[in-house]
């Protein structure tokens, strides 16, 4: 090896220097491995759709993976060197991180949490503490804006079938009531009073019929038998 020292047969110095180049392939060995660790690390985090990004005791971001970019829409591909606030993480974010390092936090912490751009994100916050003593935050956000949007319109969907059914549910609740309590005389009146209950849950049952299929997953997919009819 060209790190090798060399010795002379017989030299007195041979056992140090014998020492001292076993010390010297252990240490290249495990620089190696340092080193197939690190890229292994980093191809992982490059592969992740969350992002990540790593935080000093200031906020600031001294390292992210490109999904962090990807994720904030920033104007350059590198936050490092940025506070949270400035790349576009988002007041919630600022605050946590604030509040995390203020006091001291030693237990990870989660929150949802709304970004500068409006993005829906769940983050996670890892406080640990470096060989050297320093405080880092280890940041970690998951992109739950689909899942959001998603509670949204079945939040919606809820609300406009209650409207529909409603109106109708109200009429039968009531000609039901009258018949009940005070039947009338005329046989007609009474007939006129069921044919619109009957009516009335015909739409209810129209109603529903059009919601479950608007909540299938089959709704909107061409049918290929009708196609061909």
């Amino acid at each position: 090896s060209p790190d090798k020292l060399r010795v002379c047969p017989g030299s007195e110095f041979k056992p140090l220097m014998d020492s001292i180049n076993t010390l010297a392939k252990r240490t290249r060995k495990h620089a190696r491995h340092l080193h197939e660790t690190r890229s292994q690390f980093e191809a992982v985090l490059a592969r992740m759709s969350d992002a990540v990004a790593v935080l000093d005791e200031a906020g600031v971001i001294i390292a992210h993976n490109p999904a962090l970019t990807t994720m904030v829409k920033t104007r350059s591909t590198d936050s490092t060197g940025r506070h949270v606030l400035e790349a576009g993480l988002g007041l919630d974010v600022h605050e946590a991180v604030g509040r995390c390092l203020a006091g001291g936090a030693t237990t990870p912490e989660r929150f949802l949490a709304r970004l500068a751009d409006g993005l829906d994100v769940d983050v996670d916050l890892a406080p640990y503490v470096t060989a050297k003593g320093k405080r880092r935050l280890i940041l970690v956000l998951h992109d739950v804006s689909a899942l959001k949007n998603t509670e949204r319109l079945l939040r919606d969907f809820v609300i406009n079938a209650s409207h529909q059914l409603r109106t109708p549910l109200t009429s039968i609740q009531g000609f039901a009531a009258t018949l009940l309590d005070t039947p009338p005389e005329e046989p007609e009146q009474a007939r006129g009073m069921l044919s619109t209950i009957l009516k009335r849950s015909q739409e209810m049952s129209g109603v529903v019929t059009s919601l479950l299929h608007t909540a299938s997953p089959q709704a909107g997919k061409t049918n290929p038998d009708a196609t061909t009819r």
